[in-house]
């Protein structure tokens, strides 16, 4: 939802409609935004004490749940993962969860040099780590339910229609 919201392609389209129901619009998307980027921090968290996907695979591979092969897949994609991971994990701390006086919150956007495609892939990334383990384990694997971007899309067209 918050790419929906923010991304280019789409944003320009639902502008005047989000301008009509300002106070509503005003912060929803930012919402989504911290949201997504609390959770997605988290799902690469590396203490020891948090469940994460690095967690995970430390745990798998010590009761050896892991195939080998698995295991090499799965490492090679947290090694993909951490240039990516570090940038969302900058916002998280300095943009969300700590914020500093003498930053503020764009500086954090721009020391952070991430973009809304990188943190997509890094979305990604995670799905197919999950999935890698899911497999292993026996369990289903997951996927990206778009439900939740077509109601939106959806709530737009309503209300722009609503508002001619």
């Amino acid at each position: 939802i918050t790419f929906y919201f923010e991304a280019k392609e789409t944003r320009a389209a639902i502008l005047n409609t989000m301008s009509e129901y300002s106070e509503f619009f005003r912060f929803m998307p930012h919402a989504h935004q911290v949201a997504f980027i609390v959770t997605i921090a988290a799902l690469f968290d590396k203490r020891a004490d948090t469940i994460s996907l690095p967690q995970l695979v430390r745990e798998m591979t010590r009761n050896k749940q892991l195939p080998q092969r698995t295991q090499a897949e799965v490492n090679e994609l947290l090694d993909k993962a951490k240039p990516l991971e570090s940038k969302v994990i900058v916002l998280r701390h300095k943009a969300f969860a700590h914020r500093s006086a003498r930053t503020s919150y764009d500086d954090v956007f721009k020391e952070a040099k991430v973009t809304a495609s990188q943190m997509r892939e890094l979305t990604e990334i995670a799905l197919q780590i999950a999935n890698k383990l899911a497999e292993a384990s026996g369990v289903s694997a997951g996927f990206f339910n778009e439900l939740p971007r077509e109601d939106a899309a959806r709530m737009m067209r309503t209300l722009k229609i609503a508002d001619a």
